[in-house]
């Protein structure tokens, strides 16, 4: 599950203070000064965060294209099967159209012809196709005397893939949602998205609960146990001790949430 903003602020602010604790340890091993161990550190924090920025923009700004790619992905495939079986069929006529194929769409029917191979067009969003839905494809295409059909789905069975090699036929082809949506986005083209996957909103009680993750009790413990065993040689007592204080109140958190991670058999799909 993709981390929300304030997770990955507070991972942030969690790592930095992690650094920041060790720098001044370094330092102030080094130098014996607290207030210069402690200023050393903070420019050493920002010279690393800099580095870091600097490093990662540009792969941030690929993520995010990526991210938005899926997003967009996502919303036309949940609307997909919304649209009529002749809405879908002119679409796709278009679509292959743009990709240089010859079409001909009657009475629901679209077949597509290239380089002397017709092919009958058969798209299937609504439901998962399985052996029997290719083996029907195969039957309707024996019929119409064309040389191959392309079944358009989100995703095949696994016997649905075994039964196009058993078939034989090379100029069967099943498209997914993957190889389906990279055709479009060559082309520019796509349908229209009438509706959207419902967002559940985010409330206090899922930061809570991830601020208090059973799995973030070793982080908390050790940087909590850190800032007190530093507090021994640090002339801010006082300063450490109340940070470790809260920290280990955080370990107490974590355990009374019991909140961890999911087996992957435990997550449930939201539609």
């Amino acid at each position: 599950m993709e981390k929300s903003f304030v997770a990955k602020k507070l991972d942030f602010i969690f790592i930095s203070a992690v650094l920041y604790i060790l720098l001044f340890i370094f330092y102030f091993y080094l130098y014996e000064r607290a207030l210069y161990s402690m200023a050393l550190s903070v420019l050493s924090l920002l010279v690393i965060h800099l580095f870091y920025y600097g490093i990662t923009k540009g792969k941030k700004a690929k993520n995010k294209q990526t991210k938005e790619e899926q997003k967009h992905c996502k919303k036309i495939f949940y609307s997909l099967p919304y649209l009529s079986i002749s809405a879908q069929l002119t679409f796709l006529k278009k679509l292959f159209e743009k990709a240089g194929f010859t079409t001909l769409y009657q009475k629901d029917v679209l077949t597509i012809s290239k380089d002397g191979i017709k092919r009958n067009i058969y798209p299937s969003f609504k439901k998962t196709p399985d052996l029997t839905a290719i083996y029907n494809c195969e039957g309707q295409r024996q019929e119409s005397n064309s040389k191959g059909f392309i079944l358009l789905c989100i995703e095949p069975t696994n016997d649905a893939a075994a039964a196009v090699a058993n078939i034989g036929n090379d100029k069967n082809i099943v498209l997914n949602k993957k190889s389906l949506y990279a055709l479009m986005k060559k082309y520019n083209l796509y349908p229209p998205i009438l509706y959207t996957e419902k967002q559940n909103k985010k409330h206090i009680k899922e930061l809570f609960l991830y601020t208090f993750n059973r799995d973030r009790f070793k982080g908390y413990f050790i940087l909590g146990a850190v800032m007190f065993l530093f507090s021994f040689i640090s002339p801010f007592r006082n300063y450490y001790l109340s940070f470790s204080a809260v920290l280990f109140i955080f370990c107490l958190f974590t355990l009374l949430s019991g909140n961890g991670k999911k087996n992957k058999n435990d997550d449930e799909i939201e539609l």
